[in-house]
């Protein structure tokens, strides 16, 4: 993963699954969350965001903009170091300008995702991701919020050779059947 400053943008380029954290700690839904221990509210329903696991070497772009790095793990009677990482918001509420997720697929270009669709990526497996970010320093410490990200889904054998087969066609799995009729209830 390669992290720059591009004047106010922060630009990750080539992070993956690895990077973006899975599980709890991803909410592209932006479904409420609560901890199963106390049943206080984790994460409130709308507000979708995700937490990027940031390697050591890049940790001094994040501080010196005042992010709140956090901890995971580690074992230090091990030698074990903890993960650091920070959480990313994704403003679709209430932003004059929402962040744009696109899909980039194999044969076909880019796909905008639409916003109601953007929980697909809470279960992806993400081969690649490109993205730009931005601090927002209203408060200490900093928030992040993502501006664009472009995923590449990690897709297994069978996914792959139908997606082929879907190109080869030349034909959208996704499309409407013109031909389909509506049904009567």
């Amino acid at each position: 993963m390669k992290v720059t400053m591009n004047g106010r943008d922060l630009v990750i380029e080539g992070a993956t699954n690895e990077n973006i954290l899975g599980g709890s700690f991803r909410n592209f839904a932006g479904i409420e969350r609560k901890d199963p221990h106390t049943g206080r509210v984790v994460n409130s329903a709308g507000r979708r965001n995700f937490n990027l696991m940031v390697p050591d070497e890049y940790l001094d772009i994040f501080r010196t903009n005042g992010a709140n790095i956090k901890e995971f793990g580690g074992n230090p009677d091990e030698g074990e170091a903890p993960i650091h990482f920070v959480k990313v918001n994704i403003n679709t509420n209430t932003s004059s300008k929402p962040p744009k997720i696109f899909i980039v697929k194999k044969n076909k270009g880019l796909e905008e995702l639409p916003v109601d669709s953007y929980g697909q990526i809470d279960g992806m497996y993400i081969e690649a991701a490109d993205m730009v970010l931005n601090f927002y320093h209203k408060y200490d410490p900093a928030s992040i919020y993502l501006n664009g990200l472009y995923l590449t889904q990690k897709l297994d054998a069978l996914s792959e050779k139908y997606a082929a087969m879907m190109d080869a066609l030349g034909a959208d799995p996704n499309a409407e059947d013109p031909d389909e009729e509506e049904a009567p209830f």
